[in-house]
């Protein structure tokens, strides 16, 4: 008589950790110094969500603005761009880029310069 063993697959467990940007503990930690001086909970979260920074991943910016993705990477490179954090994987490579959705908008609608510069005309 045979027996069959039959393994039951394993939920696959994704843990993702999030880098958390400095100015975001800052937020955090002045949130808590309001908490401590007594201000109301709704008045703390208004603040907070108002400076809070939209952050997308870079697949997500360059769908949504019809950019390539090494066009967003080159502004982060070039210093146009701050990079906003990173989704971390357990996984080669890293993880996925945020950026601040308003700083991409406000670089669609002004995109910096690119190219060298006009040579100097000499005047003889």
């Amino acid at each position: 008589m045979s027996t069959r063993t039959t393994l039951t697959p394993r939920p696959s467990r994704v843990v993702e950790r999030v880098e958390v940007p400095e100015r975001l503990v800052r937020l955090t930690q002045v949130a808590q110094c309001l908490r401590d001086r007594g201000l109301p909970e709704e008045v703390i979260q208004d603040l907070v969500t108002a400076t809070e920074p939209n952050l997308i991943t870079l697949e997500e910016a360059s769908e949504k603005y019809t950019l390539r993705p090494d066009r967003i990477r080159m502004w982060i490179r070039r210093g146009h761009l701050e990079e906003g954090g990173r989704q971390r994987f357990h996984a080669p490579g890293g993880g996925k880029i945020l950026v601040n959705e308003d700083d991409i908008a406000h670089l669609c609608a002004n995109p910096p310069k690119d190219g060298r510069p006009p040579k100097d005309k000499k005047v003889a």
